[in-house]
């Protein structure tokens, strides 16, 4: 059975490409229209951890290069660098091909290293939101995009980095999501709900798995939920990403069985300005179960104020309280602190 849906599914890749070359090379092409953007962040922070020790430090947080290449309307090409501070080099995150259909208005596909479409991770603050650190998927991939008339969603598969105990290296992962967009004159609204039937294959989970060199037991799947009120400047941010069953692994002791992981990120800001400077305001509360093993937080607590100083120059100023797991879940029960201030250049 395995073997005729590989076959169905090679079938269906194939027949896809096919359709979607023949219409995309039907545009004229020209290699004319290159855009190079970069990103550098600064960043300045004080730490005081869950044993009450204080550390500080400043360091380049980011450094990314981004180069996009538009062939025709019906192709465009991106690839990211962005600076790896454990290697102290610069290496690929994203290198996409997309390809849309000219004839099938809001149709798309993409192919390539990518950020699969599972948890929107929207926020304001400078810390990633820990539904971010939860489920980002970043893989080899051929993703079907559609939308039409505020109704948006796609498709997507890839092998993947985590396999069961003893299962051959094939094309196993997939994931759908579906979402729909309102936009009036002050109120813009956005909801989103995705599934992933492997959530381990994220990024943090697959390299906890590979750091303790477990194996999977089973695929656990995994559901994501979005949604965004925007009124003129006051926005509120809700997410949920969860695990739909518990999280099963073999290591050295055998058999290990963890719940369902799940996160939660609600954020409420505010954008305005002052003597023509861009603002923002920030407030996030976040909340984690099962997910001690991940060294992520049961609870954080976070606010942000960020203002533009010059055309792609803004500053940020952060606060973020976490509460750890209790002591009987493995944890310390205590509270961490960190204060951050991040200088971006983006051009």
């Amino acid at each position: 059975m395995k073997k005729i849906g590989l076959l169905i599914t090679g079938g269906m890749i194939i027949v896809l490409l096919h359709t979607f070359f023949a219409y995309a090379l039907d545009a004229p092409i020209s290699a004319d229209q290159i855009a190079i953007n970069s990103i550098i962040e600064i960043e300045t922070c004080y730490h005081e951890n869950y044993q009450k020790e204080d550390t500080s430090d400043i360091g380049l947080a980011k450094a990314e290069i981004g180069i996009s290449s538009v062939f025709s309307d019906s192709i465009n090409g991106y690839v990211l660098l962005a600076w790896d501070e454990e290697e102290d080099v610069f290496s690929i995150d994203d290198a996409v091909i997309n390809l849309a259909c000219p004839q099938f208005s809001g149709i798309s596909m993409s192919a390539g290293k990518l950020v699969v479409p599972f948890g929107r991770f929207e926020t304001y603050m400078i810390s990633d939101p820990m539904t971010l650190e939860l489920a980002e998927t970043r893989n080899t991939a051929l993703q079907l995009s559609a939308e039409k008339n505020g109704m948006y969603g796609s498709a997507y598969v890839f092998n993947g980095k985590v396999d069961e105990a003893r299962e051959n290296d094939i094309i196993k992962c997939f994931g759908l999501n579906t979402g729909w967009t309102l936009e009036m004159d002050d109120l813009n609204l956005d909801m989103c709900l995705g599934f992933i039937n492997n959530l381990p294959e994220s990024g943090n989970i697959s390299d906890t798995i590979k750091e303790n060199e477990w194996e999977i037991k089973g695929y656990m799947g995994g559901l994501s939920f979005y949604g965004k009120v925007q009124f003129k400047g006051l926005i509120l941010i809700g997410e949920y990403i969860t695990g739909l069953e518990d999280f099963k692994y073999l290591d050295g002791n055998g058999l290990e069985e963890s719940g369902e992981p799940s996160a939660a990120h609600v954020e409420l800001g505010y954008t305005f300005d002052i003597r023509a400077k861009g603002m923002v305001v920030s407030l996030a509360y976040e909340k984690t179960d099962n997910c001690l093993y991940l060294e992520l937080p049961e609870q954080r607590i976070l606010s942000v104020i960020g203002f533009n100083i010059a055309e792609g120059l803004s500053l940020f100023g952060e606060y973020k309280l976490d509460y750890d797991y209790g002591k009987k879940e493995g944890g310390t029960g205590e509270t961490a602190n960190t204060l951050t201030c991040l200088l971006a250049l983006e051009y």
